[in-house]
């Protein structure tokens, strides 16, 4: 049996797992209310999609 603790974001995995990188974090998106974390990620997706359709 495998054991999984979800985590609601990454915020959350950082708060309880990493709390000097979660420190960081928080210094880091002080005064903006995007997650930079999760803004890079759909970058990235968006990137990725716009390959996709490019290649059908």
């Amino acid at each position: 049996m495998i054991d999984k603790i979800v985590y609601p974001d990454v915020p959350a995995l950082l708060e309880a797992k990493c709390p000097v990188i979660y420190g960081n974090y928080l210094k880091m998106i002080k005064g903006d209310k995007k997650d930079p974390i999760q803004t890079k990620i759909l970058v990235l997706v968006e990137k990725q999609l716009i390959k996709l359709k490019k290649n059908i």
